[in-house]
């Protein structure tokens, strides 16, 4: 039991719920099957199952396990089978118990099976104790585009899921190119790390991520114009994807089923138009380590939002390897604040923008507010409201610039600090948002312009601008 406990507590601030049930078997139930109902509460994101024998019993002297175990589903369906010598089941999406699938438990009326075995001489009782941890709401870290051997990355799947619990992320989204899909095929078990399942669409034309669908499309996956892409889109609509553009303005695979995508508009990304009937829940304004291509897609971001769109940004490191000395997993990292650490909550705050992007785990956080509302979110404005920003591991030297539409309402130079705080009047209805900025040092700025050559020729030339550390979501101001 309390090893049971502790594990719940693992995660801060997370509410229980319990409950008991008994079971008394005797000799003449031996070799047959019973179903005990127990109710699942709402909003529970794990369950934990322990049984022992009541302490009255001499079977507590006796090491063997007279109950096989399984659980069934409201729905009738059953979820799954213990081993016999196992007398602890945790049932999750993260993580569970071998011989249980991995879900969120739903609300309603479950069962257990049991099965009574090699009691033919003495009778018993079982104590099943029931523990469940419910959502809570919290900021959750990861990164929303990876890659492993399965396309065109270094790492098995199991190799890369290391590597992300080392980081200490709460989720991660493996999106191979163009196959049905790597999270379908493995499981892996953490308390702490989702792995949900996405799927890069990758073409000559442009990339999209699908993401919390097992299979969002039926292959083969090729296209060629835009009519091919409108008809997997929709597919993947229709099964239920989270579609997130990838590296729109990257200059090498970049988006290219733009209206009218003349001489000039190639000129001037930023003023880029998508065609009629293309939407996305996301924008991945922010691929990989930070360079030209990125402060391009932000740009484009912007203008999207000064005209009313409302379009998360998010950010993926795109990994498919490290170089030398460098460590580009989870860089960036997307913080969002959801419900619980499921996909459903996960993908739902994604699609909300109830998040912000930083450099790293260990990085910059942004905690934008205005009132109660948080990033994503809708207030409405009135003359004199304000908006505050809570900064925690600030680097001295960036730059923090706060946005009310198109106006600059604070551009200050940070100081290293553990926590600061600023607040804000927005003399505009709109939206309100957040970045740091910082410039390269001459060391770093060589070698940038020593690596553009061969990772970016197409840079080579341009200024290099400043860069952005992290950056918020807008809050929305409605008149």
């Amino acid at each position: 039991m309390l090893q049971c406990r502790y594990q719940i507590r693992e995660v801060e601030g997370m509410r229980e719920i319990s409950d008991e049930k008994r079971f008394a078997f005797t000799p003449d139930m031996n070799r047959k099957y019973y179903f005990i109902p127990f109710t699942v509460p709402e909003d529970v994101e794990t369950m934990y199952i322990e049984f022992s024998y009541d302490s009255n019993k001499r079977l507590q002297k006796d090491l063997r396990n007279y109950l096989d175990i399984g659980l069934v589903l409201p729905d009738g369906n059953q979820l799954g089978a213990a081993n016999p010598e196992d007398k602890r089941i945790v049932i999750s999406e993260r993580y569970s118990t071998h011989g249980y699938r991995p879900i969120t438990p739903v609300a309603g009326e479950w069962q257990l099976l049991i099965g009574v075995a090699g009691c033919e001489e003495r009778g018993g009782e079982a104590i099943f104790r029931f523990v469940y941890a419910l959502k809570e709401p919290r900021w959750l870290s990861g990164d929303c585009h990876l890659h492993t051997y399965h396309s065109d990355g270094a790492h098995s799947p199991e190799k890369l899921v290391a590597k992300l619990k080392k980081k200490k992320l709460d989720y991660a989204i493996i999106t191979d190119h163009n196959v049905n899909m790597t999270g379908a095929y493995y499981r892996f078990w953490d308390p702490r790390l989702l792995v949900i399942n996405g799927y890069e669409l990758t073409s000559y034309n442009g990339h999209v991520n699908l993401w919390g669908v097992k299979e969002p499309l039926d292959l083969p996956f090729a296209y060629n114009d835009m009519a091919g892409y409108m008809r997997l889109y929709e597919q993947a609509r229709e099964r239920g994807c989270t579609v997130s553009i990838n590296h729109l303005t990257c200059k090498n695979c970049g988006w290219h089923f733009w209206e009218t995508p003349t001489e000039e508009q190639d000129k001037r990304a930023e003023e880029r138009v998508l065609p009629e009937g293309v939407q996305f829940d996301c924008c991945e304004v922010w691929n990989g380590p930070m360079r030209i291509d990125n402060m391009t897609a932000i740009g484009w971001w912007h203008n999207q939002l000064l005209k009313g769109a409302r379009l998360p940004a998010v950010g993926g490191s795109d990994y498919h390897s490290d170089y030398v000395v460098t460590d580009l997993l989870a860089s960036p990292t997307t913080v969002v604040y959801a419900r619980s650490n499921t996909t459903e909550d996960v993908l739902a705050a994604l699609r909300a923008g109830h998040s912000f992007i930083t450099h790293s785990p260990k990085s910059t956080r942004m905690y934008l507010t205005v009132g109660d509302a948080i990033c994503g979110d809708s207030v409405r404005w009135s003359a004199g409201i304000k908006a505050k920003l809570r900064l925690e591991n600030t680097k001295a030297g960036h730059r923090l610039v706060i946005y009310n539409n198109d106006n600059r309402v604070l551009d200050v130079r940070l100081k290293h600090k553990k926590v600061c705080e600023y607040e804000v009047e927005l003399p505009e209805a709109g939206f309100v948002r957040a970045e740091i900025l910082y410039n390269y040092n001459f060391v770093t700025k060589t070698i940038y312009k020593m690596m553009m050559p061969i990772l970016m020729p197409k840079d080579v030339g341009l200024t290099i601008p400043m860069f952005c550390w992290a950056m918020t979501n807008p809050i929305w101001l409605e008149k």
